[in-house]
């Protein structure tokens, strides 16, 4: 009796395996997004932060996975966790900003300066965060 189940087991996992391979191959072929290609929602940094400090519901549904182009003064550049450049922009809040994770560093982006990135928009944490940005204006 235990043979007859070594033998469906087999084949089980063997076909477990090639339905994982196929998983595996769908999300890595999958097409990426490319925040370069895409039409983006323009809003200044103050007015971006004050939806989502007024209502998170709301500005969820007006900017929550899209592409927004956000305008405003640079407040502090930093590097995060992982050695990714970060730019966080002002707003009328005096500690929280729209905090833009870039996708490469650019140098050119200094403090007390006045930039426009565009980047995924990934909701709100004290901060607004932003995720693969890019700076759509460079000087």
């Amino acid at each position: 009796m235990i043979r007859k189940h070594k033998h469906n087991i087999v084949p089980g996992l063997i076909l477990l395996f090639f339905a994982g391979l196929a998983v595996w191959w769908y999300f890595w072929e999958k097409p990426r997004r490319d925040v370069k290609n895409e039409a983006a929602v323009e809003v200044a940094a103050a007015d971006l932060f004050k939806a989502f400090s007024e209502n998170e519901q709301k500005a969820n549904g007006l900017y929550l996975d899209k592409v927004i182009e956000v305008t405003g003064k640079v407040a502090e550049v930093k590097n995060n966790q992982s050695g990714q450049q970060v730019v966080v922009l002002e707003t009328t809040d005096p500690i929280f900003g729209v905090s833009c994770t870039l996708k490469t560093a650019d140098p050119s982006i200094q403090a007390s300066s006045t930039v426009t990135l565009k980047g995924f928009c990934s909701g709100y944490l004290s901060d607004v965060v932003l995720r693969e940005c890019v700076n759509s204006k460079p000087k």
